[in-house]
């Protein structure tokens, strides 16, 4: 009951922002945590397939959008969208994209998303990306 309505409550935000155009493409759910040397972040991860673009947003259980991005497959370029005010130091928003380009890239090699757990580490900045599929069927 309450993961559909966190579920729910996403959607709502997501569709607030404006993050996910309308159109036809496909759509991954994600668990995920990034762990950043003492402190972690967790949420969903919502990542939107359209066209060659994809359009991503991390959003916490609070609601609070994270950092929405948009990655263009053909450029492999990362764009970030919006960062939350607590990430914005020096330094993070060029860390991020340079990670994300790299997730990215492994989330159109697999064709169909992360189907199983994915892990991406950074080991430079003692940085750790698990994004975990949110599987409807069982709830």
């Amino acid at each position: 009951m309450k993961r559909k309505f966190f579920i729910n409550l996403l959607f709502v935000l997501c569709s607030s922002f404006n993050i996910f155009a309308q159109g036809h493409g496909r759509m991954d759910r994600y668990k995920v945590q990034i762990d950043i040397q003492e402190a972690y972040l967790s949420g969903v991860c919502i990542i939107r397939d359209v066209e060659g673009l994809l359009t991503g947003a991390v959003v916490n259980e609070f609601g609070v959008s994270a950092v929405t991005f948009r990655y263009n497959k053909t450029k492999d370029k990362v764009k970030i969208l919006s960062l939350a005010a607590a990430m914005k130091r020096p330094g993070v928003k060029f860390l991020l994209k340079k990670d994300l380009r790299n997730i990215m890239r492994d989330y159109c090699l697999s064709e169909v998303g992360f189907k199983t757990v994915y892990i991406y580490e950074n080991p430079k900045y003692r940085m750790k990306y698990n994004f975990t599929p949110i599987d409807y069927e069982t709830d």
